[in-house]
């Protein structure tokens, strides 16, 4: 299975449901178990949620947008290149009051820390520099943990690996819709798979 369409066809085979009518439900528990296990990779460090993004440094200019898909910076990977691809500094990221005595410096010819900022809409986040630097040809590269995906009809997993793992999790999570009387046994049966499948899925992220 590397489809959320997949997905959703073993869990209605392995739940017994003959129809459409919980298509939706078994959407939302899909999306949500992706999630949540994505999220667990990228606290074990995962190199599947991990992704670099580069960007040019304009005179005047303090905010810059971050990848499309950007959820979480990676400490100590915000790199300013001071000469080529090779010599750089690597930025401070700071935040709450920290952030705030950054924020009051005066314009420098380079930058020496950085915050996560609110972008314009939605999910979108922005790179502020600090302080705000009057160089340009300069560039940025930042390494983050990627934003799990939002997951349809059609769509392919963006890490295919945790197909399994989110099956069994989806159907340990629906119980109340399970025809057969025996539900509650099945469930932990389906969570004991959940967990094993995901464990598998560390050795093959992380050999």
């Amino acid at each position: 299975m590397t489809t959320y369409n997949e997905i959703l066809a073993f869990v209605k085979g392995i739940a017994r449901i003959p129809d459409t009518t919980q298509d939706t439900n078994l959407g939302l528990l899909i999306n949500e178990s992706n999630r949540r296990l994505c999220r667990k990779l990228q606290s074990r460090g995962a190199p599947a949620m991990r992704l670099t993004a580069t960007f040019a440094v304009v005179a005047g200019t303090q905010d810059y947008d971050l990848a499309a898909d950007f959820d979480v910076l990676i400490d100590n990977s915000v790199r300013y290149y001071t000469t080529g691809e090779e010599d750089y500094q690597i930025l401070n990221i700071v935040s709450g009051p920290d952030a705030e005595l950054w924020e009051s410096l005066e314009e420098a010819s380079t930058p020496l820390a950085c915050r996560v900022i609110a972008g314009s809409t939605g999910t979108q986040r922005k790179l502020r520099i600090m302080p705000l630097s009057r160089e340009s040809g300069k560039s940025i590269t930042y390494a983050y943990w990627k934003r799990p995906a939002a997951l349809t009809a059609g769509s392919t997993l963006p890490v295919p690996e945790l197909s399994d793992a989110i099956a069994w999790d989806v159907l340990a999570s629906t119980p109340d819709i399970f025809r057969d009387a025996n539900s509650s046994s099945q469930q932990q049966v389906w969570i004991s798979r959940a967990r094993s499948s995901f464990n598998e899925l560390l050795g093959t992220l992380n050999p």
